[in-house]
């Protein structure tokens, strides 16, 4: 293998996470993601988008807008020192797919088509248009909802993150993207029975699972044991919390980008002040967090 192709190697791995995304968990993609982000030179004009893409997949919000920009400008401001040999057509297209691929988090995976929108702090609203075979979808996003709309089309399937929506013509469908606690992940690490919280956790309509080091699983503290918990509850990490008595495991926890309860007693706990945590988690959510 030539220098240049060992140069190239670490975006192929990264296109590879976006192009065949469904066959990569949320745990898979961040881990080759955090690995290989520092490795990816972006020599080429077709690096930006796609890293973008995945850096907002994963919850890398300012590093996701940092590569929309490159990807804009790379013309209008010469940012490659070379414009004067032609454009970059493939950057423009690279832009809108770093807006509908990135923000909006439209896949195609065969099926009905998938969304997954989130916009980070500084944009306010994106919409767009899809022709999908037969169906016009009009789509808009903003801080708050999403906002899916048939135009043409006698109805049409699809996916907002985990839910299925059914739309018809002339009927707007409107969901809110605030967070809503449904999950909590316990790291119980100390002798000390959490029966009844977890009853009243469950009765109150949240899902709750402990997280032990027991039957060959792979221990917390590692984030990806919580990535894929909420994965496999198919809930969005921002809409679960997790509880931990270790500073390792409120480093990991926040790290899967999750709401974090740190206490010395678990026997302190109260579904009430598990609620305020996350409420007050919710507020800042649109931030994502900082890639490591």
């Amino acid at each position: 293998m030539t220098g240049v192709q060992t140069c190239a190697l670490p975006i192929y791995i990264v296109m590879a996470l976006f192009l065949q995304g469904d066959h990569f968990s949320l745990s898979d993609k961040k881990r080759n993601f955090d690995y290989y982000e520092e490795l990816t030179t972006g020599d080429s004009s077709l690096s930006a988008c796609i890293q973008g893409i995945v850096s907002s997949e994963l919850g890398y919000l300012d590093l996701a807008k940092k590569y929309l920009r490159q990807t804009v400008l790379i013309d209008l401001q010469d940012l490659n020192g070379n414009v004067c040999d032609g454009v970059h057509t493939a950057s423009m297209a690279g832009s809108w797919m770093s807006v509908i691929y990135g923000f909006a988090g439209m896949r195609d995976p065969g099926g009905p088509l998938c969304f997954s929108p989130r916009l980070p702090t500084g944009i306010d609203e994106i919409s767009f248009k899809i022709n999908y075979f037969s169906c016009l979808l009009s789509v808009v996003i903003t801080q708050e909802k999403v906002v899916y709309e048939l135009l043409e089309g006698d109805s049409l399937k699809l996916f907002n993150y985990f839910s299925e929506i059914y739309l018809v013509p002339g009927k707007r469908t409107i969901i809110s993207l605030h967070p809503e606690l449904r999950a909590v992940f316990i790291d119980h690490q100390v002798n000390y029975n959490i029966d009844n919280l977890v009853s009243e956790i469950e009765e109150a309509g949240i899902k709750c699972v402990v997280l032990a080091e027991k039957d060959g699983m792979v221990p917390p503290p590692d984030p990806e044991l919580f990535l894929a918990s909420a994965e496999l509850l198919k809930e969005r990490r921002w809409d679960c919390l997790g509880i931990t008595t270790r500073p390792e495991g409120e480093t990991a926890i926040k790290s899967a980008e999750m709401a974090c309860m740190k206490v010395t007693n678990f026997k302190d706990l109260t579904l009430n002040g598990i609620r305020s945590i996350h409420e007050e988690y919710s507020l800042n959510w649109n931030r994502g967090i900082n890639y490591p």
